[in-house]
């Protein structure tokens, strides 16, 4: 459902991993926009659920996890991701959320949430 007040809260949106640190990043399936949060260093984080989870390998342990809560944020200062709305793509950081999230359980953790990649973002 569309947010009048934030047009990008609930959009479908294509996140592409363009570098994760490791030799294939994986494909992600489309996602949709949860939630905008505010980013203590300035500028705003979204939270993105993919439509479906998406298992890869984490490259700072090599270990195999699981994708279907991020956070993303625009990778540079002053940019926004509404510029995705216009077609656009938006260059992105992106951080795998390790909790579950939801309007009933508790507000996310930063000790859970780990930056992984750079990619783009488009709608």
């Amino acid at each position: 459902m569309k947010n009048t007040l934030d047009p990008l809260i609930g959009t479908k949106i294509q996140l592409v991993i363009e570098e994760d640190g490791t030799a294939n990043p994986p494909s992600l399936p489309t996602g949709t926009v949860l939630k905008r949060m505010g980013n203590p260093a300035g500028g705003y984080y979204f939270l993105v659920r993919l439509d479906r989870p998406v298992r890869s390998i984490r490259a700072k342990t090599g270990e195999t996890w699981t994708l279907v809560n991020l956070l993303v944020w625009p990778s540079f200062q002053g940019d926004s991701l509404d510029r995705a709305l216009g077609g656009n793509e938006v260059p992105v950081g992106i951080s795998n959320v390790l909790q579950e999230v939801g309007p009933d359980l508790p507000p996310i953790d930063s000790s859970n949430v780990v930056y992984f990649a750079r990619g783009i973002v488009k709608a």
